[in-house]
């Protein structure tokens, strides 16, 4: 399908793209070992597109306590963002590690209760403490 992870970027990045090709280069950079992959799909939680939104938090949910550390960077500094915080809270919900979904109740209450732009960063360093 892809060349090379470069290319995949490219298209991931190309919003002129239709959303299934973006969507697939999420797929495909989901199953490439480059360390660079998570920092990428955390950046995409914030997509205009929905369906690529939702693909990129698939993955790294499926990705578990790995990219946590980039996930809960990325809350603290975009916790205004309603996508952002839909995506995480996606990523812990559905987060292949049993320990991340243990101990991710806080936050997870924190992105949909009341002031959850406010709430959810205090919380996201919390839990990035209790998985050190």
């Amino acid at each position: 399908m892809y060349n090379s992870v470069e290319e995949a970027r490219q298209v991931l990045t190309n919003v002129s793209l239709s959303a299934l090709d973006r969507e697939n280069a999420v797929h495909y950079l989901a199953e490439q070992n480059n360390p660079d992959i998570v920092t990428w799909l955390v950046e995409t939680l914030d997509d205009d597109t929905f369906g690529v939104r939702w693909a990129a938090a698939s993955a790294l949910a499926d990705m578990g306590q790995v990219a946590l550390p980039a996930v809960l960077s990325a809350l603290t500094t975009h916790s205004g963002s309603s996508w952002m915080r839909e995506g995480v809270y996606h990523i812990l919900h559905y987060n292949s590690s049993l320990l991340v979904r243990e101990k991710s109740a806080e936050l997870m209450a924190a992105l949909k209760g009341p002031g959850a732009d406010m709430a959810s960063p205090a919380a996201a360093l919390r839990l990035a403490q209790a998985l050190r």
